[in-house]
This record gives C-alpha cells, structure tokens and sequence, in this order.
C-alpha cells in the first residue's frame, strides 16, 4: 500500500514539473492567446460598428453595399496593424473569397454543434504550419446572420 502512496505522490510531483521551455510555451501561447481575443474584438468591433452607421444612413440595401465593399480593407488594414492574418468565414458565405478550408470548417461545424447545446462557445489557439493560428467565434444577432 506505502507504495502505491509513493508512486502516486511522485508521479505528481514529476506530472507537476515543467521544464523551462514548457513554461516558455505557455507563456507565449497565453500571450497570443491575449493578442488574438485583442484583435478578434477591434475586428468585430470595427465591422459592426461601420455597419450600423452604414445600416442607419441607407437601410440594409446601403448595408450589404458596404459589407461588400469595404469588410476586407477594413479587416486588411487591422491585419498590417497587427502583423497577422485575419480571414473572416461562415457556414453561411455571402462572398464566396471567405470559404473557409477543412480546418474551418470542422471549428464551424463543431462551433454550430456546441451553440445547438446551448454551451458557451470558446476561442481555440493552435500552431499550425508553424504559426500560432486562433479561431475565434464572433456573434451577429439573429436580425443580422
């Protein structure tokens, strides 16, 4: 039995240490984790709110219009503010530019699976092909999708 207790209480201690790289990791992960829930949010906010000046000066016609032609300059220049990439994507395309490759589209059907249970819907953060990449769910209202 003691060294069952043993083996337990080591196999903690040494599940518990992290090597320094480990904790640089974390470390930069929580960091652009930061950056990415940054940028998500001045992206959606930059959007939404260009949108309802738009929807208020010409109704949804002037809207769409606007959507059209100015979503990508505007997501195009935080992206050059930012030094990243910001693609925006749906289940739902209006511009067939933003279809989304197989990787998006497992997030947006698992995203749409997850919002059906009525559960809180996360940001993911993962290296992929040797850059940090988040996805990040940004909510319209139902009037809106």
């Amino acid at each position: 039995m003691k060294n069952y207790i043993i083996l337990a209480i080591l196999a903690l201690f040494f599940g518990g240490c992290k090597s320094e790289e480990e904790k640089q990791q974390i470390a930069m992960m929580n960091e652009y984790t930061a950056l990415g829930d940054k940028i998500a949010k001045i992206s959606f906010e930059s959007l939404s709110g260009n949108l309802k000046a738009a929807m208020k000066e010409g109704g949804p016609a002037n809207a769409i219009k606007f959507c059209n032609m100015n979503a990508l300059p505007l997501t195009d220049s935080l992206a050059k503010t930012f030094k990243v990439n910001i693609k925006r994507t749906s289940l739902k395309l209006r511009n067939p530019k933003n279809q989304p490759d197989t990787l998006e589209s497992y997030m947006l059907d698992l995203y749409a699976q997850i919002q059906k249970m009525q559960k809180p819907l996360v940001s993911k953060h993962f290296w992929r092909r040797q850059m940090m990449c988040a996805i990040l769910p940004l909510f319209c209202s139902k009037s809106n999708a």
